[in-house]
């Protein structure tokens, strides 16, 4: 009996990519767990929120032609920075210490309360439980965002006819 035989195999087939965003999912909820088991969560947050900020504004320097793109419905805001981010530059450098003080007090807000939201985010992985749910959800979303319409179209309620529409004359309502 002659049997083919697959002499290679493509790495970009849904299979592996729904593997891969599997295991990328669990890889998250497990050190998001470790993270968690640690207590290493501030440590976590500090560095997320950091890294969060100056990947941005590198991003944002050496790719502003993706801007829009990337920001999504942000796009505006992000091209009006963009464009606007000479003017920014040099009102900030002409201002005094004051006012460049203000400016690092609100980058520092803005900071903490990255910070803030990273470790209510990653404390709710305290489960090894939730952490595997959690990883699932997030790869099932990534590898089949059809499911998710279609069960958030499904849950949608059809709307209920008025009580002025069912009545009939007969049916009218008298005092």
């Amino acid at each position: 009996m002659n049997h083919p035989t697959v002499t290679t195999v493509s790495h970009t087939s849904p299979l592996w990519r729904l593997v891969a965003t599997l295991l990328a999912g669990g890889a998250v909820a497990a050190l998001a767990y470790y993270v968690n088991v640690q207590n290493l969560v501030d440590e976590f947050a500090t560095v997320a929120a950091a890294a969060t900020f100056f990947s941005i504004g590198f991003w944002a320097r050496k790719r502003p032609d993706q801007l829009r793109a990337r920001l999504g419905v942000f796009g505006r805001i992000g091209d009006a920075a963009r464009e606007s981010q000479g003017e920014i530059n040099a009102w900030v450098h002409a201002q005094s210490l004051r006012v460049g003080l203000l400016l690092g007090l609100g980058y520092g807000i803005a900071i903490v309360l990255l910070k803030a939201a990273i470790v209510s985010v990653v404390a709710a992985f305290s489960s090894v439980w939730i952490a595997v749910a959690v990883g699932a959800a997030v790869a099932s979303l990534v590898t089949a965002p059809e499911l998710w319409k279609a069960a958030r179209s499904r849950a949608a309620l059809p709307e209920a006819p008025s009580i002025d529409s069912a009545r009939t004359d007969a049916e009218e309502v008298r005092w």
